[in-house]
């Protein structure tokens, strides 16, 4: 495999060396200059009860007192913005030639600090890469698409990957593969050899276009959905079944056996264009533990402005909300807090200003379909976000961190919510590639098991190629 150094922009440069900020390191540097190490009382010990967590402000927030389920350095309750510390971890700047441009989806985190993602464009053929980036933020193409004929190994992948306990790498394209409607592959642990699973047949009996990331399920199946193709040419949920591997023997120094193809079929249809139902599905969905699949769509619903949907096992649709005009147009996929019953997304328009928010709806009992607006973006003065369009990611304290497209100094911003009473705090404004920096944030943020958060940007850096950043916040989010 074969490393690229990715030079970081002279202005990072100064205040990083190499690419890992390491947590403890920051710790220490915040607790020389803010007042927050007071807020992180030290857990129990010798039998003594520990000091409660305060919070930033004298008198917290009704509802805001800590949960005692929750270790004690995750029950800070914010109503301040955290301090930030944030850097490029890669510019895709030329220095690597061919290089990956059109960072449309978020990374994944791997072993030993290894990040993996996709490019909707670049390669060696222009088509699409999967990449792999090590923590000293070197970065190597694991597979550049295009290399078959017609691009029969699939062209522009637009969903964030999927890893399963063994290490291989799942993942879609909307375009190519026998039919040019989209694929699903995977690239195998360890050799990172590239294998097509399916290629997308189209209506009425397949979907096409793939754009979401898929979700593996615990019985080993893949799920995702497609943005057409169906029954009604208006999208689908499809499962992938993957046969199961031969076991090797624990002893055998030989590779890890190969993944075979599976079997693909259509889970559910979505309703013709103009249905109360959902139709043209965005985003990738979430799983609960039950089995049921949650997603949206932007296209259907009793007004005409996109649904959140529910799909159970056996296939069954339920609309459990039909968007308003007013609430804007779901982009993206779902959170999910599987314990509260609850889900959280995005609009990347409508809200108060016109300028997307940030919802939640409840999935059963009595608040099955119990919608709430908790932010509403773009308010004029503020230099907040516009035009969300990446899933969000959820902490285990209840807090929420997703992107803007827009706003800020005017290429996007990074933003937190606390899901409970919907305080907002912008925690950076991109800006822009002439300082540097990136633009156009679409890609979902990771929070890995340090409590970083990671994502990617469509555009910016260098050479305006896109770039992959890393904020270390203090407190730091509570990974799942």
């Amino acid at each position: 495999m074969r490393w690229a150094r990715i030079k970081q922009p002279r202005a990072w440069r100064r205040h990083a060396s190499g690419c890992r900020l390491a947590q403890a390191s920051m710790a220490a540097a915040l607790a020389l200059t803010s007042p927050l190490a007071a807020v992180h009382a030290a857990p129990a010990r010798n039998g003594q009860a520990a000091a409660t967590p305060q919070s930033r402000d004298a008198a917290p927030a009704p509802g805001d007192a800590p949960d005692p389920a929750l270790p004690w350095s995750w029950q800070v309750t914010r109503h301040q913005a955290p301090d930030v510390a944030y850097k490029v971890l890669c510019a895709f700047d030329g220095v690597a030639i061919p290089r990956p441009r059109d960072l449309f989806s978020g990374l994944i985190a791997g072993n030993s600090g290894m990040l993996y993602g996709t490019s909707s464009g670049g390669g060696a053929h222009g088509a699409g890469t999967v990449f792999a980036i090590n923590p000293e933020g070197d970065f190597s193409v694991l597979y550049a698409f295009g290399a078959q004929a017609d691009f029969a190994d699939g062209r522009s992948p637009e969903g964030r990957l999927v890893r399963d306990a063994a290490g291989n790498l799942y993942g879609t394209t909307a375009y190519g593969g026998t039919y040019n409607l989209g694929t699903v592959y995977v690239l195998e642990a360890k050799t990172h050899h590239w294998k097509l699973l399916h290629s997308f047949r189209g209506a009425p009996t397949d979907g096409a276009n793939p754009q979401g990331e898929m979700v593996l399920g615990a019985d080993g199946k893949l799920f995702g959905t497609t943005s057409s193709g169906g029954r009604n040419d208006t999208g689908a949920v499809f499962e992938l079944s993957l046969p199961a591997a031969p076991a090797r023997p624990a002893a055998s120094a030989a590779p890890p056996p190969s993944v075979a193809a599976g079997k693909e079929s259509l889970l559910y249809s979505f309703q013709p264009r103009g249905s109360i139902h959902g139709s043209y599905p965005t985003g990738g969905m979430v799983r609960d533990p039950a089995g049921n699949l949650y997603g949206t769509t932007r296209g259907g619903g009793a007004h005409a402005s996109g649904t959140v949907f529910r799909i159970a096992p056996d296939g069954a649709e339920k609309v459990l909300y039909a968007f308003r005009k007013s609430d804007g147009t779901p982009q993206a996929g779902l959170a999910i807090n599987s314990a509260a019953d609850l889900l959280y997304g995005t609009t990347a328009n409508g809200g108060t200003h016109a300028a997307g928010t940030v919802f939640r709806l409840g999935t059963s009992g009595g608040g099955a379909g119990a919608f709430e607006l908790l932010h509403n973006f773009g308010l004029p003065g503020s230099a907040d976000g516009e035009r969300p369009q990446s899933r969000l990611a959820l902490d285990k304290a209840g807090y929420l961190y997703g992107t803007t497209t827009r706003g800020g100094r005017g290429y996007g911003t990074v933003f937190e919510v606390d899901s409970r009473n919907g305080h907002e705090w912008v925690l950076h404004r991109f800006r822009g590639a002439a300082r540097g920096d990136g633009e156009e944030p679409l890609g979902s943020l990771l929070i890995d098991r340090t409590g970083r958060l990671i994502g990617a940007t469509a555009r910016g850096g260098k050479a305006t190629s896109g770039t992959v950043y890393m904020l270390s916040l203090w407190p730091p989010p509570s990974p799942q």
